[in-house]
């Protein structure tokens, strides 16, 4: 009878302690949504601070003929404007999209086209499987920082930069099932930044003069930041590149897998 008495009580805590870390979570979630909100509502009017606004025709090169990109999600969205900017200044691009078949793949490159107002360079679809990807924001960030110091301890920084961005919470239609967009479906557009703006900190980090040779950052806006504390940690970073390491292993030659495995040790806070 106790056994049984326990055994439903220790169930009934981790239930509760389940329910409250979803709770928990969806906290966070729209707190930090919160937050978003009031940065992109300051990028409309600037009411709290001063923001960078970029001019992707002044501010930028105008010529990249000899250039190669590659970009996963170019087809749409902020990536559709950055490859119709890099495709009007004349870089070779490579969209990387989840359709397969030849005429699928035309499609895509028929709709992009269309979007472009002078195509002074050359564009590519390929297909790339991406029915695993999840959210991985927080990783992304952490492995740029460890491919950073990898890179640095090669003596290749000079020529190899490794970044990462936060485009800003742009309208796209990645909100297109969220219930209060379509409830209010006239107010994103006083509270999100557009596409074409959300195009401009990547369009920044790849191309601007002043990202020349600087690697391992963050940014925001055309802005270097600081990204989240736990991010930095070096314990966990050394933790996520050796599991990712171990589970590429398969498709590694050994001499690319062993020196990558014992180059943690490169990996320090700046």
């Amino acid at each position: 009878m106790l056994a049984k008495f326990l055994a439903a009580f220790l169930t009934l805590v981790y239930r509760i302690r389940q329910e409250a870390f979803n709770v928990w979570c969806f906290l966070c979630l729209y707190s930090l949504g919160a937050v978003y909100m009031i940065v992109e509502f300051n990028r409309k009017w600037e009411l709290f601070w001063r923001v960078v606004h970029l001019d992707v025709h002044k501010d930028l090169p105008s010529n990249l003929n000899g250039f190669v990109c590659v970009l996963t999600g170019g087809s749409r969205g902020i990536g559709l404007h950055v490859t119709k900017t890099l495709l009007e200044k004349g870089c070779h691009v490579i969209v990387a999209s989840s359709v397969k078949t030849g005429e699928a793949i035309e499609r895509v490159k028929k709709r992009i086209l269309s979007k472009v107002d002078q195509n002074n360079g050359k564009l590519e679809v390929w297909h790339l499987d991406l029915s695993s990807m999840d959210s991985s924001k927080l990783a992304q960030i952490m492995f740029t920082y460890s491919l950073h110091e990898l890179v640095k301890a090669s003596k290749q920084s000079e020529y190899l930069t490794v970044n990462c961005l936060h485009p800003g919470v742009a309208q796209t239609e990645l909100y297109e099932h969220v219930w209060w967009v379509n409830w209010f479906p006239t107010l994103p557009k006083h509270l999100f930044r557009s596409a074409e703006e959300g195009a401009e900190t990547v369009l920044y980090t790849a191309l601007s003069e002043k990202m020349e040779s600087i690697g391992g950052k963050y940014l925001e806006d055309c802005e270097i930041k600081h990204s989240s504390a736990y991010s930095y940690n070096d314990s966990k970073r050394t933790l996520l590149w050796r599991k990712t390491i171990e589970m590429l292993s398969p498709w590694l030659p050994e001499s690319t897998y062993v020196p990558l495995f014992t180059d943690t040790q490169h990996f320090t806070n700046e």
